[in-house]
């Protein structure tokens, strides 16, 4: 992910990318997981299987909810999550609302907003309105952010999996 700092690409565009990065190794971890259960080696279990895909990848928490369930894999409750969740915020404005709050965001409480507006701001100096404010450190913050995230996701994953490949 440092590569991306390489490049001219704008704070927002870092965001993203970093966001479908990091998306894209939980997928990948999840995928050699569920391959590693053996679940797909019975008709029942395929079809039970295929039916749960969707809802498998469908936003963060659903991911969450089902490392938790499915393979007793609890890496939330720690700072590096919690940042990792204060991006993909910023992320879903980026993406949803056009650098101003999605869709989703705008229905949370006053308070609520103020502070997930105050957490984008301290974490990764984006000022989330219309239009979005990104100061150029956010890019080095967010990268940091994401591989923090990525080392302490792997690092629960391979202490209760340690030969799981990904």
């Amino acid at each position: 992910m440092s590569e991306l700092l390489l490049t001219d690409a704008p704070v927002e565009h870092i965001i993203t990318t970093v966001g479908t990065i990091v998306e894209m190794h939980l997928s990948t971890v999840l995928e050699s997981l569920i391959d590693s259960s053996n679940v797909r080696n019975s008709d029942l279990g395929a079809e039970l299987l295929r039916s749960a895909e969707t809802d498998m990848n469908a936003n963060w928490k659903a991911r969450s909810r089902w490392f938790k369930n499915a393979f007793d894999i609890r890496y939330g409750g720690y700072q590096a999550q919690e940042h990792w969740e204060v991006l993909i915020d910023a992320r879903n404005a980026v993406v949803h609302g056009g650098g101003d709050l999605s869709p989703n965001q705008r229905t949370m409480s006053f308070v609520e907003v103020q502070k997930l507006k105050q957490s984008i701001s301290d974490l990764l100096m984006v000022k989330i309105q219309d239009p979005a404010i990104y100061a150029p450190q956010g890019a080095r913050l967010a990268v940091d952010i994401a591989r923090a995230f990525v080392q302490h996701f792997d690092a629960v994953v391979l202490g209760k999996y340690p030969t799981i490949k990904a």
